[in-house]
C-alpha cells in the first residue's frame, strides 16, 4: 500500500489518482487552479448585469481511442463530470447546404 500525491488536476491527473486509489492507499490531488479538469475547464463570471457567463478555454473537447482513455471517458459520462459533446460533425455537400450532424468521424468528441 502506498500514500500518492498527485500534482495536477488535468485529465491525465485524475485518471492516475482514480488508479492509484484502487490499490488501496490514500490519494492527495493538487492542483494551481480552484477547480479539477486541466485545459479542458470551464469558468463562469459574474457579468455587470448580474448574471453569469461560461468561459470554455483551452482544449475544446477530446477524444479518447486507447481502451483505457475510452474507459476513463465512459465512466466520467456515467459519473456526471464528463459529456459527450458530438459525435459528429455538420458535412458539406458542395450544393449549398449541410447535412446534419453526420457520424464522421464516428468517434465521440467529450468535453468535460
Amino acid at each position: 500500500m502506498h500514500d500518492w500525491l498527485v500534482v495536477g488536476a488535468g485529465l491525465a491527473g485524475l485518471a492516475f489518482a482514480r488508479d492509484a486509489g484502487q490499490t488501496g492507499g490514500p490519494v492527495t490531488v493538487l492542483d494551481k487552479s480552484r477547480g479539477v479538469s486541466g485545459r479542458a475547464a470551464t469558468r463562469r463570471v459574474a457579468l455587470p448585469d448580474g448574471t453569469t457567463a461560461r468561459l470554455d478555454h483551452g482544449a475544446r473537447f477530446f477524444t479518447a481511442r486507447h481502451p483505457r482513455t475510452v474507459a476513463l471517458a465512459e465512466g466520467g459520462v456515467r459519473e456526471g463530470w464528463n459529456a459527450v459533446w458530438t459525435r459528429g460533425w455538420p458535412l458539406w455537400t458542395g450544393a449549398g447546404s449541410m447535412s446534419p450532424r453526420t457520424p464522421i468521424p464516428a468517434t465521440p468528441r467529450h468535453r468535460a
